[in-house]
């Protein structure tokens, strides 16, 4: 068994940056220039976009059942 205890990266503000962003009172740009604060990156991936691209869902892209 391997338990690690590591620094925690503040969450909760994400989240709540993830909620503004939503209801429209902060940009996406926003999430963006946070990646460094909350250790949060995003990487293109060719694979993945692939992947999507051949995926072509009947109920709009979106998944269902998560309350979108």
């Amino acid at each position: 068994m391997l338990i690690v205890i590591t620094p925690g990266v503040e969450r909760f503000e994400y989240f709540r940056l993830l909620d503004r962003v939503r209801r429209g009172t902060a940009g996406p740009q926003e999430i963006l220039d946070a990646q460094d604060r909350f250790d949060n990156h995003f990487l293109d991936s060719p694979v993945w976009s692939r992947a999507r691209s051949r995926r072509t869902p009947a109920h709009g892209g979106r998944t269902p059942g998560r309350g979108d």
